[in-house]
C-alpha cells in the first residue's frame, strides 16, 4: 500500500512538473509577444518622432537653404564667400544647428534613420558637400573637431549607404 502511495506521488509530481513547465513556456510566449509588441510599437513612434520634427524643420530648412543657394548660387560655399557676407554665414549656421539637431536625434535613437534617409537623404549629402568647406573652417578656428560632427556623420553614412545600394552612382556625388 505505501509502494502505491509512493508511485501515486511520484506521478503526481511529475505531472506538477510538466503542468509547471507548460505554464512558464506560455508565460514566458506570452512575455516575449508583449515584448515585441512594445518594440514595434516604439519602433513606430521613433518613425513618427523623425517625420513631426522633419516637418516641424522644413518651412524654416527651406527658407534657410534658399537662402543659402541665392547668396552662393548653388555653388559650394567658400570661406571668401562667408566673410564677405554676414547674412550667409548666419543662414549656414542656423541650417547646420537644425541638422546637427536632427542628427544628434538619429544617433542618440530618437529619430530614425532610415525614415529620415528617404526623406533627405541625397539632400543631405548635397548640403553637406556645399557647406563642407565652412564646417572645416569652423572646427578649426574654434578648435574643436566635433562640431557638426553628427550631421557629417549623418550625410557620411548615407552616402556610404546610398554607394552601396545604387553602384552605378559610385563615381558621381548622389
Amino acid at each position: 500500500m505505501l509502494d502505491t502511495i509512493v508511485s501515486i506521488a511520484s506521478i503526481a509530481s511529475s505531472i506538477a512538473i510538466v503542468i509547471g513547465s507548460i505554464i512558464a513556456i506560455a508565460q514566458l510566449k506570452k512575455a516575449t509577444r508583449i515584448a515585441e509588441w512594445d518594440r514595434l510599437r516604439q519602433e513606430q513612434e521613433k518613425k513618427e518622432a523623425t517625420i513631426r520634427f522633419f516637418d516641424n524643420i522644413t518651412d524654416k530648412s527651406t527658407h534657410l537653404r534658399a537662402g543659402i543657394k541665392e547668396m552662393t548660387g548653388g555653388h559650394p560655399v567658400t570661406i571668401k564667400q562667408i566673410e564677405a557676407n554676414p547674412d550667409l554665414k548666419q543662414c549656414i549656421s542656423q541650417y547646420l544647428s537644425l541638422m546637427e539637431r536632427m542628427a544628434m536625434g538619429i544617433y542618440s535613437g530618437v529619430f530614425d534613420y532610415n525614415v529620415y534617409r528617404e526623406l533627405y537623404g541625397t539632400a543631405t549629402i548635397n548640403h553637406y558637400h556645399q557647406l563642407r568647406e565652412y564646417i572645416v573652417n569652423t572646427r578649426t578656428r574654434n578648435n574643436n573637431p566635433d562640431i557638426y560632427g553628427y550631421f557629417e556623420k549623418l550625410a557620411l553614412d548615407i552616402e556610404t549607404n546610398q554607394r552601396k545600394h545604387y553602384p552605378e552612382l559610385s563615381k558621381e556625388r548622389l
